[in-house]
Parts: C-alpha cells; sequence; structure tokens
C-alpha cells in the first residue's frame, strides 16, 4: 500500500495517533507521495520562527491557517488546522481546496482509513504535469477559477453571478455590504438585488448577449452612492449566465461635476473679459470663442459654431480685410499654425509653451496686440487685444510729456521733481546747468539725499535751509510736506539762488530754483542809492533850519518898522510907498 500511496501525484500523511499525541500539534506523520509533488509542496512551506521544526510541520504551520474552501458559503469555511484536529480526533472527513497566498491552489481531502487517518495534498499544476492530458489541464483550470473566485470574494467593489433566469447564484463580500445583509447565503436565498435597475441591466445584457453598462444610485450606509453597473453574458456548468459586477463612481461622477463648473466658470468669465479669446482644439478647429472674439472680427455665429480649422478661419479673415497685409500670405500662415508642430524657439519665446507677442496692424487702422500660447490639453489659446485708442493715447501722453519737457527746459528757473521714494524723476536744462550736474548722474537717478549733499558742498551760506527741503521732500507727516518759499543760499561761486519746494499730489515734492544773483545786485545799488538821497534831504533840511534860525531876527526888526510905517507913525505915506509896505508884509 505505501508503494501505491508513493505513485500519488501529491504529499499523503498519514497519522497513527493516540489521543496524548493529539494534544501535541501536528505529531509525526507517516509522509508518502511522488518526489515531485514532495518538492512542489515543500516550496510553499516558510522558513518560520521555528528552526527546529521538520519540513513536514513547517508546511502544515504556513497552511494550516488558511481556510478550505468547499461547497459551503465563504463565511462556514473552516481552517485546515481545525479540520485536521477534527479529523484525528472524532473521524470527520474533509474535501476542499486552500487558496495560497501566492495564488496558487492546493487540494487537501481528509479520510479515514481503518486505525488510520490520510491527509491527501495535492498540487495541481504536478498532477497536470504527470497527467499530460487534458485532466491535469481542467485541474489547473479549475485551481485558476477557485483563485478567481477568492481573488473576487475579496475585491473591494460588489461582483455576482446570475443563472439563466438572472436570479443571484453568487455574490462577494463586498457585495455583502453594499446592501447591508446578514451574509452571501442570505443575499442568495432572499435574491437580494443592488437595485431594480441593476436587474433590468442583466435583461437587456441577456437579450442582446452582450455586455451592457448602466447607472444605479443606491444608498450604502446612510450615504447615496452612484454606482457603474456592467452586466456580462457568460457560460457556466453548460448553461448560460450572466456576470456582473459595480465599480463606485460617486467620485468620479463629483469630479466631472466639479470640472464641469469650473468650464463654465472660466467660460462666463472669459465672456466678461474685453480682451478677444479663441481657442483651438489638438487638431486645429476652433472650440470656443466669446463674443469680443466675434464683435473683434465681424464674424457669423454659423461660421463659428461649425468650429472651423485655424487655417480655414485665417483665410476668411483675409477676405474680410482683417489680417495685417503680408508680402508672402503664404509663409506667415505657416508660421501662424507652427505654434501647434513647432517647439517654441524663436528669440522672446518662453519656455511654458507661449509664442512671442505680436501686433497686427489692420487695414482699417486699427491695432491688435495677438498673445499666442499652446493650450495644456492640446490645441492654442489666442488672445486678441484691440490697442488701437491705446496706442492714440500713449502717442498723446508721450507728445504732452516732450511739450511739457520742452517747456520745462525753456524755463529760467531750475526744476527738479523727487518721487515718494526719494529718487530723482524729473530735471530740467536749467536745474543743470544752475548746480553744474553731469546728465549721466543726474539720467541715472540719484536720491535727494545724494543730489543734495552734492549742493551744499557748492553753498556758502544758507545750507540748513537745504537740509530743511530733504526734510519736506521725504518725510511722511503732513506737517513736514508744507510748501516753502523765499529761501536763498549763497554758492561758492558768487552767486545767489533763491528756491521752494512744493509737494504734490502723487506724493512727489517739486524744487525750483532762481539765479537772483543780478537782481541782488541791482537791489544792493538802488539800497544805496536810496540811502544817499536820503542823506542829502536830511542836510538840506538842517541847511534851511540853520538859515532860518540866522534870518529869523533881522526879519522880524524889519518886519516891525515896516508895521510902524504901515500905522503911519511917522507921518503920512504916498500910494507908492504903502505898495512898497504891502510888498515886505
Amino acid at each position: 500500500s505505501d508503494a501505491v500511496l508513493s505513485a500519488h501525484p501529491g504529499l499523503v500523511l498519514v497519522w497513527e495517533d493516540d489521543y496524548e499525541s493529539i494534544e501535541q500539534g501536528w505529531g509525526t506523520p507517516k509522509i508518502l507521495g511522488g518526489p515531485a509533488a514532495l518538492a512542489s509542496l515543500m516550496s510553499f512551506a516558510k522558513d518560520l520562527d521555528d528552526r527546529a521544526a521538520t519540513p513536514v510541520t513547517r508546511l502544515l504551520n504556513t497552511l494550516g491557517d488558511l481556510p478550505l474552501q468547499d461547497d459551503g458559503p465563504p463565511e462556514e469555511f473552516k481552517k485546515l488546522r481545525d479540520l485536521v484536529q477534527e479529523l484525528r480526533q472524532h473521524g470527520l472527513a474533509f474535501s476542499g481546496s486552500i487558496m495560497t497566498n501566492e495564488g496558487r491552489a492546493i487540494e487537501a481531502d481528509g479520510r479515514v482509513a481503518g486505525g488510520q487517518v490520510a491527509l491527501w495534498l495535492t498540487d495541481p499544476a504536478v498532477r497536470m504535469a504527470e497527467d499530460g492530458g487534458i485532466l491535469g489541464k481542467v485541474r489547473e483550470k479549475t485551481a485558476d477559477l477557485h483563485g478567481a473566485l477568492a481573488q473576487l470574494e475579496r475585491a473591494p467593489v460588489p461582483a455576482w453571478r446570475r443563472q439563466a433566469d438572472l436570479s443571484l447564484a453568487w455574490v462577494n463580500a463586498a457585495y455583502v455590504e453594499a446592501v447591508e445583509a446578514a451574509s452571501a447565503s442570505v443575499v442568495i436565498k432572499d435574491q437580494i438585488e443592488l437595485d431594480p435597475a441593476a436587474r433590468k441591466i442583466a435583461e437587456r445584457a441577456s437579450a442582446e448577449r452582450r455586455a451592457i453598462d448602466g447607472r444605479v444610485v443606491i444608498n450604502i450606509k446612510g450615504a447615496r452612492r452612484s454606482l457603474k453597473v456592467t452586466e456580462t453574458p457568460v457560460h457556466a456548468a453548460g448553461d448560460a449566465g450572466i456576470a456582473g459586477f459595480a465599480i463606485d463612481i460617486t467620485e468620479l461622477e463629483k469630479a466631472k461635476a466639479d470640472l464641469s463648473r469650473h468650464v463654465e466658470a472660466n467660460r462666463a468669465t472669459l465672456e466678461q473679459v474685453p480682451a478677444a479669446v479663441a481657442m483651438f482644439g489638438a487638431s486645429q478647429e476652433l472650440v470656443y470663442y466669446n463674443t469680443a472674439f466675434k464683435r473683434l472680427f465681424g464674424l457669423e455665429d454659423a461660421m463659428l459654431a461649425a468650429g472651423p480649422p485655424h487655417g480655414e478661419l485665417l483665410d476668411r479673415l483675409r477676405q474680410m480685410g482683417r489680417l495685417p497685409e503680408q508680402a508672402d500670405y503664404g509663409k506667415w500662415k505657416r508660421g501662424q499654425l507652427a505654434l501647434y508642430t513647432e517647439g517654441m524657439a524663436a528669440p522672446g519665446a518662453e519656455r511654458d509653451g507661449r509664442a512671442p507677442d505680436e501686433v497686427w496692424n489692420l487695414p482699417d487702422a486699427r491695432m491688435l496686440r495677438v498673445s499666442r500660447a499652446r493650450h495644456p490639453l492640446g490645441g492654442a489659446l489666442l488672445v486678441f487685444d484691440d490697442i488701437t485708442e491705446k496706442m492714440a493715447l500713449e502717442a498723446r501722453f508721450n507728445t504732452q510729456i516732450s511739450v511739457q519737457r520742452a517747456t520745462l527746459n525753456n524755463l529760467s528757473e531750475g526744476v527738479a521733481v523727487f518721487g515718494a521714494d526719494g529718487k530723482l524723476r524729473l530735471h530740467n536744462t536749467a536745474f543743470t546747468r544752475m548746480w553744474r550736474f553731469d546728465d549721466p548722474a543726474l539720467a541715472a537717478r540719484p536720491h535727494i539725499d545724494a543730489v543734495l549733499t552734492s549742493m551744499s558742498e557748492r553753498v556758502t551760506a544758507g545750507a540748513e535751509t537745504l537740509s530743511a527741503a530733504r526734510r519736506r521732500a521725504t518725510s511722511m507727516s503732513p506737517d513736514d510736506r508744507a510748501p516753502a518759499r523765499d529761501e536763498v543760499v549763497s554758492l561758492s561761486d558768487g552767486r545767489t539762488l533763491a528756491f521752494g519746494t512744493e509737494p504734490l499730489p502723487d506724493g512727489a515734492t517739486l524744487l525750483y530754483f532762481l539765479d537772483v544773483t543780478d537782481s541782488r545786485e541791482r537791489e544792493k545799488e538802488l539800497k544805496a542809492r536810496n540811502e544817499l538821497l536820503e542823506d542829502i534831504d536830511r542836510q538840506k533840511s538842517k541847511f534851511v533850519e540853520h538859515v532860518s534860525y540866522q534870518l529869523r531876527t533881522p526879519l522880524a526888526t524889519i518886519i516891525g518898522f515896516t508895521e510902524m510905517l504901515d500905522g503911519q507913525m511917522f507921518g503920512v505915506l504916498n500910494d507908492r510907498q504903502k505898495d512898497y509896505i504891502a510888498s515886505i508884509l
């Protein structure tokens, strides 16, 4: 009999126990079986911590905690260790397969033979190799099927199999959890469907003999979940059936909804911007445009809605006179379409897929700034900005600045404007000439500290007024930024400058200087002449006063005698004498 058992394409373990040896673990069974089977099964034995254990003990310890899969429901599967214990103690036979952690199936059969018990462990791969025929292949396929079913049982998505009448024949653990049932057997017994719509999908798959997808919404643990259900016709046990599985697409649908909202929000935003926007797909067809684009080029809705290719749209714009004139239109057009195929190697191109901005001068005198960039999802994004008015305003502004600069340069006063940051922003030629500055030095926009320090080196009197000007220009206090006028400084070359400061609305400060050297000299001359005239007037008054004093007594005597004569105290006067007396009095 041992010779017969040794020819078995597997491993046979035979126990001749008493009750005492049963309580001592696996015991010491007799080992029988073919060499190939022994080598194959021993490959599953793991090197556990017990270094002294025999190879058979290590194999049994490896397989002992794995469930034996039989015809019963999965929740009733028992471990091999418990089944062998029951076989040795009570003679309870068993039969089934064990799925190893590597996904290999091992057939296990426990039998009682007289006073002995035997455990038959068979590797289907070895059996097929020894049989070399259909039976071996069938067993291997069966093992693969057991492995696939074991994987489906542990799969995180609900899976099931239906019979020809579409009744549920098998469900996995995820299905049981989804329908909140007690066990798979309860689901099969009560025919608990995920949702009535799932059965309708199965009916379509059975009728059309092809896989059918559908969407069902169910409540799992109080949460609303959306599932994608797939039902596929299969053949099982010579009869047709349906296999199905469900994938939770709740998060996917939420992500799609969020993406759709973002896309719509972006479209609404682009619709509100004044710039014209056009987006082309990877195949160069127009996939999006805003109202500003249609209005800018005067295009029809029907044409744009048809999604014309980029090249055809350029041709249409050329016919309408909406493109800049080109000596070689074909070459220019190829350059525009090269955005889809060529790298951004042109000077000024950026690494993020942007092309250098272009300015289009249209035949109708409009100017467009065109920004082009590759779209991250393929295709290209074009933004058109009508800068006609901006360029006109810029030209007028530059003209005004030129006029103002020319006006400032023709002023006799030296003018300098310092910004809120203290740096020189504007000055005229009179300022440069007045303070003997170099143009390159002022072109570097020096700080007011450096400018006033250079000025102070040339000042002999009034340097403290320049320090006050520095404080008024750089301080943020409203009290310090008060205007100042009629300040005077004297320079080492003899010149005299009057200056003042004026705060400007934008935070800048205006300094103005006037050369008053000549007026001050004239003022001195006038002052000296006035003092001389005042002295002459004083001398004249003094002389008259002195003469009047000296003549006062003689005049009084003469007047006295004349009055006596007029009173005819010395006799009667004739008419001529009376005239003389009247002249004196």
